[in-house]
Order: C-alpha cells, then structure tokens, then sequence
C-alpha cells in the first residue's frame, strides 16, 4: 500500500493498492460496485466505502481515496455505543447491497483456518498442545451445532481497525476478503475483536464489552429464531483463531493465556469442552 499526497486535487490523499502477482482486479471492481450501489460518498445513510479512483495496471495498483477520521476501536473508548449499533447497520447495508460474491466462505473453511492456526500455536508452544487440542475439538462440537443458511455477503475481515468513523460517516476499509458467508459472520467477527481487544486494554475492557452487547442484542434482534446461537458459535471460533494471532504479536502476547481461558471458558458454558481430548491430528501432535 502507498500513500500519495496531490495538492490542490478534490482527494488529497489517494491510497495506491498494489500486489507482486499482479493488478487485485477483483477487488477494485467490488470497491468500483459499491461506490456505485449505496455506499458512495455522502450516502443518505453514511454507511460509506473509500472512493474508486480507478486502476494503474503498469503498477499493478488500484487507487481509492484516502480518508480521515478516527478508528472504530478509539471511538468506543469514548463511550460512544451508538456507533456499535451503527456498525450493525453496515453489516445488514453489506448483507443487502453487496454484489454477489464469486468466492463463498463456509463454516468448513473457518474450522480449517482455526485448525492450522491453533497447530501453529501449539508447534510454537508444546506446553499448550494438550489444552489448544482440546479446545479444537470444543469448536468441532461448537461448530456442529450451526444451523445451515443461505450465504450473504460478507466483508469477512470485519474488526475495529477496518472502520473510520469521523463524526457522521462509518467507512469500511480492507474488502480483499469478501465473500459469501454466513450471516451471523460478520457480526460475531467483530464482537471477539471488541473482546480481544479488553485484554488488551484492560482500561477500556467495560466500555468494548458493552459494545459488544449492545451488538449482539442488534443483531440477535434481526437474525431468526434458530439462526441466533450462531452469534455466539462464530463468536468463539473468531476468539480462537485470534490467539494465533497474539501469540505472533510480541507485544500482545500477555494475552495469550488468558485468551485460551477465556475461550475454554465458553466451550463449558456452551456443553462443547470435553475433559479429555481424543483428538489424534498431525497438527497437534509431539513433535520429535
């Protein structure tokens, strides 16, 4: 990504996309859709996109403009939770208007994703094999429980430090990822990072777990009846994949142990965490 300043020009900020095997067509022509279909500047709703500029295929580089404003996760420091209700609005707005994706995202995929982070994990550090093999299969018999729905749009990447906010307008970031997932994807996506990001900022704990509620409820309040407990089952699979994550991280891996309690304990609360693993996986296992 680069970022070029042009004086006196209506964006002064363009952001240049580029990638070494070649122009992300796919991903400027989503950018390119959305702008087209709602999500443009200054929408009725300000639920918006960066603007498409359009592409530079000798750089291999699309370019959109860059924009101001503060990142979702300061804002939410704050104590402004009607922007965690706003960002529901964004899912259903993505859910509704999105162009149908080519690529579809499936519960399958997710588990898959999990299982090579957590054998990552687990080769890093032996002496979490047995507890991170045990919470895998926790998510297997999690994962079991989801009740199978059409797939709907999806940014897939959804977290606090892919949306601006400036005041009025919600700007999603970053749609490299997009697909077709299930509805509840997004949604829980973003709630595990607002829990994550608790440990993180134990300060600010209180305020993102109320966001995180008060996104929860929103969004609970549209999905069906028996679509709801997906919510809490991408929940959990979003907070275990995210313990990867911190581990890599060097100055977020304080909270790594407590990010596995916290995940082992929702696989009680949810009747998924056996007292012993039977899982027997290369991933998990000693290595020599």
């Amino acid at each position: 990504m680069i970022e070029y300043g042009v004086a006196g020009a209506r964006h002064q900020t363009v952001i240049g996309k580029t990638r070494a095997k070649g122009l992300d067509r796919r991903t400027a022509r989503l950018a390119e859709t959305l702008c087209a279909d709602g999500f443009g500047e200054q929408s009725a709703d300000g639920i918006e996109v960066p603007p498409f500029l359009g592409v530079v295929p000798p750089l291999r580089m699309w370019l959109q403009a860059g924009v101001q404003g503060d990142s979702v996760a300061d804002v939410l420091t704050r104590g402004n939770q009607q922007v965690a209700v706003r960002l529901i609005d964004a899912i259903l707005k993505i859910q509704r208007l999105g162009p149908v994706a080519s690529r579809v995202h499936t519960l399958a995929d997710e588990l898959d994703i999990l299982e090579q982070r957590l054998g990552r994990v687990a080769a890093r550090r032996p002496k979490w094999r047995l507890r991170l093999a045990r919470l895998f299969e926790g998510c297997l018999m999690l994962a079991a429980t989801v009740v199978e729905v059409p797939a709907v749009p999806s940014h897939r990447d959804l977290h606090p430090d892919q949306i601006i906010f400036d005041g009025s307008r919600l700007v999603l970031l970053d749609l490299d990822l997009y697909a077709l997932g299930h509805p509840a994807l997004d949604a829980a996506n973003f709630i595990a990072h607002l829990i994550e990001l608790g440990l993180q900022r134990p300060i600010a704990a209180g305020m993102f777990d109320d966001a995180g509620v008060a996104m929860h409820e929103t969004m609970a309040s549209v999905l069906a009846p028996d679509v709801r407990p997906a919510l809490e089952v991408f929940t959990t699979l979003t907070l275990a994949r995210l313990i990867e994550i911190d581990d890599r991280i060097e100055h977020r891996q304080p909270c790594v142990e407590p990010l596995i309690g916290l995940c082992e304990q929702r696989l009680s609360r949810m009747h998924a965490l056996a007292k012993r693993s039977s899982v027997s996986r290369v991933l998990f296992a000693v290595q020599p």
